[in-house]
């Protein structure tokens, strides 16, 4: 789960939010919109999430007119569409302090769970390194992952919260 800070709300709500004790979040969250200088927070991220305008002003042109699949690399329009992704590839990198080659985007949370749970499930197999441990309440798309790591590469437990 992704918890923001936002200012002016009670360091109680991101503890009842990790704990999971939603009705504790909704209760502070009904008594903090009273607070008329308080905004309600978001906290359905993995449905969709508020764009920033200038994200919104920097995508209108490849939605508009400049729309190739940048893996299709025998074409201008491809060409072009895999230049604005190695640009904006060099941008996250830069914003995060990381090298280009560690940026990786995908479709979604789903391909990027997958990914990365596999992903650390495979290495840890190599070092001799093969339990997982996990919360229990997690998204579906984990708890799927999580039977097919268990099944093919190694044994995990989930942790009762």
């Amino acid at each position: 789960m992704f918890i923001t800070t936002v200012t002016g709300w009670p360091k109680s709500v991101a503890t009842a939010i990790i704990a999971g004790r939603w009705y504790a979040v909704r209760r502070m969250a009904a008594k903090a919109s009273q607070n008329s200088h308080l905004k309600p927070l978001y906290l359905d991220v993995q449905a969709t999430t508020p764009m920033d305008p200038r994200v919104v002003d920097a995508m209108i042109p490849y939605m508009v007119s400049s729309y190739g699949n940048p893996h299709s690399k025998t074409h201008f329009y491809g060409w072009e569409a895999e230049e604005a992704v190695e640009k904006a590839r060099l941008q996250v990198a830069k914003l995060i302090g990381a090298d280009s080659r560690e940026v990786i985007f995908t479709s979604g949370a789903t391909e990027s769970n997958n990914i990365a749970i596999k992903g650390v499930a495979s290495f840890y197999r190599e070092t001799g390194k093969n339990h997982l441990i996990t919360v229990q309440t997690v998204r579906n798309c984990i708890s799927n992952c999580l039977s097919f790591v268990k099944c093919c590469i190694c044994d995990f437990s989930p942790i009762h919260t």
